[in-house]
């Protein structure tokens, strides 16, 4: 029988690795308020992807996003526009019309 905690920590790791390879930018360049803290984005999946929900939720307005909009797996919130949220699918547009070029890099 698999061990549930090294499952998790398994998915964890995973999750961090997929993460570490999408640009890392301010909420700025999103279209939020710069407090709102650093966010990942993946313009491909239409999914912003955060390790501060509280801020994001604060100062972005994330904390008006359907549940069915957003997953929690340990630290990260992540927040996609596959139910057409239009705060999420908002900020992702306005990411890839303004900042292509950190797409194309």
């Amino acid at each position: 029988m698999p061990n549930i905690m090294f499952e998790i920590e398994e998915v964890l790791f995973q999750i961090s690795e997929m993460i570490d390879d999408l640009p890392n930018v301010s909420a700025a360049k999103i279209g939020l308020d710069p407090r709102a803290g650093r966010v990942f984005v993946d313009v491909d999946e239409g999914v912003i992807i955060t390790q501060n929900a509280g801020s994001l939720d604060y100062y972005g307005g994330f904390e008006y996003v359907e549940d069915d909009s957003k997953l929690v797996f340990g630290d990260y919130t992540i927040y996609h526009s596959e139910m057409q949220d239009s705060r999420v699918a908002n900020a992702v547009e306005y990411y890839q019309h303004n900042h292509a070029e950190d797409i194309a890099a």
